[in-house]
């Protein structure tokens, strides 16, 4: 008769056959770190989230409905923080994402309404916001003194852009005149990347 193990009568060899299992199942609890089961879980519960806000969009309205402008920033402030948070790192990614995503859904949702732009000030506001946004995100990489610098810089370039006419929601006009009769035109995209 097979000797019993002093632990609840089961016997010694399957008690073995159960401490194998037991180190097997603790050696891949190892690699699977409980910071690394949050995050997935985090990861999906925001993604889960995003399915369900593009559901209650297309559910209340669509393109009229009341989640238009909240779809918007999410969806912008998603696009642009992994855009720059995979050159420049998470925070940066989650700082400037969220302000440009969310200025940019703004001005974007007023003119997709067919009104038109904000005035100078308000489009002053936007630009500091994302101004803001940036230099939030430089400051853990360059410093107090850069970020400063910068976001006065990209603010006052904004504004400048803004005053010239080159708004993130310009509308693409039809060509009314031939295409070999167009002038000369590249000095609207040059002060738009100036001012940018």
């Amino acid at each position: 008769m097979k000797a019993l193990c002093a632990s609840g009568g089961i016997p010694r060899r399957a008690h073995n056959n159960h401490q194998t299992f037991r180190s097997a199942f603790s050696l891949y609890n190892r690699s699977m770190d409980h910071h690394t089961v949050a995050a997935v879980s985090i990861t999906g519960t925001c993604l889960d989230v995003l399915g369900s806000l593009y559901l209650a969009y297309d559910l209340l309205g669509g393109q009229h409905g009341p989640l238009r402008l909240l779809t918007r920033a999410v969806t912008y402030s998603v696009v642009f923080g992994i855009g720059y948070g995979l050159g420049l790192g998470l925070f940066f990614g989650i700082a400037s994402g969220i302000a440009t995503g969310i200025t940019l859904s703004i001005e974007f949702n007023r003119a997709a309404r067919g009104l038109d732009h904000y005035s100078l000030p308000w489009e002053a506001v936007f630009s500091a916001i994302r101004a803001f946004g940036f230099g939030a995100g430089l400051y853990r990489i360059l410093g107090l003194g850069f970020a400063i610098t910068f976001a006065i810089l990209i603010t006052v370039g904004q504004v400048l852009a803004y005053t010239r006419g080159m708004r993130p929601a310009i509308l693409p006009q039809p060509l009314s005149v031939a295409p070999s009769s167009i002038t000369w035109t590249t000095p609207g995209p040059l002060r738009f990347a100036w001012g940018w």
